[in-house]
């Protein structure tokens, strides 16, 4: 076998044998010329990490089909997966939010920790600042919406017409 450092050579191995074909009709094989097979029958090779690798496709379109098959094996996978997400939309989206909610008030907790306050309060005290800041931001939204609804009425006939 040739390593991988070795020039490209010819195959010397004799594992192509010359059976007739059971279906083809042999006589007509035999006349067919054989401007494509090289006079001595022998394959060409190139020495690869796997063993030898016939060079009938050029190398450009070898790693082509690399690419393409690797390439819809992901488009493939990225399918199923929306497919799966989409379907347990329910459960996932909350999820998501609630893992990415932890991300964010984790170095609050840590901070309250280094405080010298024990990690459940810790935890609790993050818990309750951080429904206490969303209730606050939502009070005052709402305020301001319905200070200004008069105006923002009228705008919004003005738009539409």
């Amino acid at each position: 076998m040739n390593k991988p450092d070795e020039p490209v050579g010819r195959d010397d191995s004799d594992d192509v044998q010359d059976h007739e074909s059971p279906v083809a009709d042999n006589a007509v094989a035999e006349e067919v010329s054989d401007t494509v097979v090289a006079e001595d029958e022998q394959r060409l090779v190139v020495p690869s990490s796997r063993g030898p690798v016939d060079v009938g496709v050029t190398p450009g379109m070898q790693i082509a089909s690399a690419w393409a098959w690797r390439f819809l094996v992901i488009v493939a996978a990225v399918v199923v997966i929306g497919y799966g997400m989409q379907y347990l939309s329910e459960v996932v989206i909350p999820v998501t939010v609630g893992v990415l909610l932890t991300a964010l008030l984790v170095p609050v907790t840590n901070a309250l920790q280094r405080a010298r306050v024990p990690r459940g309060p810790a935890a609790g005290i993050t818990v309750i600042g951080t429904i206490a800041l969303v209730a606050g931001l939502l009070t005052l939204v709402g305020t301001q919406i319905a200070t200004q609804f008069d105006s923002l009425s009228t705008q919004v006939g003005e738009g539409v017409q």
